[in-house]
């Protein structure tokens, strides 16, 4: 520690490292540097009731202090980095004697340094044999006046104990344990009838919808046990018509499939959205839209895609009951409680062990990296692709960049040029994205865009904004494909001077399998 004093006198400490540094004095608010040593004209003192830490105050203040009495020989100073009495440091004054009281006895005055020392016992030496003999003979008189209960009585103590504590948790306490954890079990009812049912479980009784479901919430329990659920007609609430034996557990969620008459489908959707398509393949196949040839490569990508959907499924469920310890239910309608979902509400998610996905086996979507399917395992004949796209690939490319739109450049027929000709059609780049949609069901095979293609066409000088729309069709009992390209815009005529203003023009251009180009404007 360095003692120092301010310009205005003021004396105060710093920790020696902060040396060379500049502070700013908390008497007169002034900024000083600590110097690297102490100030000789500084100490720091201790007396009752100043701080732990000490006071920092002048040589001269010590004087006066010492002087005035308000600092004893017993008081501390910090000399040479210790703490050490006043009068080993500095030559203290004498004090005065006391005048006696008056009527008082007299005093005896006693310097404790010249009294004799005490005598003591003679230190004898220690024998650790007969010390260790002696604890030995008093361990054993102790136990012989302990009598210990036989072994049988404490098992029979704990046993009542642990039987006690089983009876309260059965009894009551388990439920209130698992609602303070949020641990209730849930039990989802499907119907797949056409007639409505009442379905009862645990002493309650929930109506059960012809095709719909019905969900038992919040059933708290101790421990997993068998809880009965009846399902009976509508009308006739006492006739039973299936009977099934539910378990019931803190925290499970249970599926009832009554009799097995709805198909489930098991499912594992990891890595899913890492799949893509052949990139080559699909450069094939917009290559072949946008040069008007037969757009043949559209089963290649679809079979594709129905390979990728099916690696992901495992197998139908017939069963009547399906438990979460089996499958996870993420994809099915629980209907929670509103207790259950603020709780969990802000519950950090615990990472659970792999289950695979259970789902009512119909028609669902499959999204992978940069295309999706929608598939029924089921129907394997009907499947729908979606393929994302850029625009670009409809344009021709020359001279380091993408100019005009490639389905008119691949017109070859005489008349289709002469069209062109005649109408000095000029059909600018398309641009964006869009999603190439292939549909497949038992009638065709259909390809198109899911939107318009936004572009510009120009007829004799007036150009025509728009869009583009594609269909292309294979019918199943065929083996001809038929497709059109369709262009609709508009152009809005000058304003007369006087008058009112013409409406707009409408452009319509057409393209299909024949090499055939229509322009028609109205």
């Amino acid at each position: 520690m360095i003692l120092f004093k301010c310009e205005c006198g003021a004396p105060f400490p710093v920790p020696a490292e902060a040396a060379g540094q500049v502070g700013t004095c908390p008497v007169c608010g002034k900024p000083c540097q600590a110097p690297a040593q102490s100030d000789p004209d500084c100490v720091l003192i201790y007396k009752s009731g100043l701080p732990e830490t000490g006071q920092v105050i002048t040589a001269d203040a010590l004087t006066a202090l010492v002087a005035q009495g308000e600092l004893k020989a017993y008081d501390l100073i910090l000399h040479g980095n210790e703490w050490r009495p006043l009068d080993d440091v500095f030559e203290m004054p004498e004090v005065a004697p006391v005048a006696a009281d008056e009527g008082a006895g007299p005093e005896i005055a006693v310097r404790f340094a010249e009294l004799p020392p005490i005598p003591g016992h003679i230190s004898l030496k220690k024998n650790r044999l007969r010390n260790a003999w002696k604890a030995l003979v008093l361990w054993q008189r102790r136990q012989r006046a302990v009598k210990h209960k036989p072994i049988w009585q404490r098992v029979c103590y704990y046993l009542l104990v642990l039987g006690v504590l089983a009876a309260g948790y059965y009894a009551g306490l388990g439920k209130i344990i698992n609602y303070v954890l949020g641990r209730p079990c849930y039990v989802l009812v499907l119907n797949p009838d056409d007639c409505n049912y009442q379905a009862k479980l645990s002493g309650e009784t929930l109506p059960l919808i012809a095709n719909a479901q019905v969900t038992f919430q919040d059933i708290y329990v101790a421990a997993t046990k068998k809880g009965k659920l009846s399902i009976s007609s509508d009308q006739a609430p006492d006739h039973v018509i299936y009977n099934v034996a539910v378990p019931l557990s803190p925290g499970l969620d249970v599926v009832v499939n009554p009799n097995g008459k709805i198909e489930f489908g098991v499912y594992d959707f990891r890595g899913m959205t890492e799949k893509t398509l052949d990139a080559k393949v699909l450069k094939e196949l917009m290559g072949d839209i946008a040069r008007l040839r037969p757009p043949a490569y559209s089963s290649a990508v679809l079979g594709r895609l129905k390979n990728m959907a099916e690696e992901h499924f495992q197998g139908k469920k017939t069963d009547p009951l399906f438990t979460s310890q089996q499958y996870n239910f993420n994809r099915l309608s629980f209907t929670r409680s509103i207790d259950y979902s603020e709780r969990r509400k802000n519950k950090p998610e615990e990472p659970e062990t792999f289950r695979p996905t259970l789902i009512k086996l119909t028609r669902m979507p499959f999204q992978f990296k940069g295309s999706s399917v929608e598939y029924d395992p089921s129907q394997p004949e009907v499947i729908t692709g979606q393929v994302s796209v850029s625009m670009r690939e409809l344009n021709t490319y020359a001279k380091n960049k993408f100019s005009a739109f490639r389905p008119q450049a691949a017109l070859t027929s005489a008349d289709a040029k002469k069209t062109i000709a005649d109408n000095k059609l000029v059909c600018g780049e398309a641009k964006g994205s869009a999603q190439l949609r292939i549909n497949q069901n038992d009638k065709h095979l259909q390809l198109t865009f899911d939107r318009p293609i936004p572009a510009a066409v120009s007829v004799s000088g007036r150009q025509h904004q728009g869009t583009w729309s594609f269909v292309a069709t294979l019918p199943r009992d065929k083996d001809q494909w038929t497709w059109q390209w369709t262009f609709s815009g508009s152009w809005n005529p000058p304003k007369p001077a006087r008058g009112k203003p013409p409406p707009p023009k409408k452009l319509t251009v057409t393209i299909n399998q024949a090499d055939k180009l229509t322009v028609t404007e109205k």
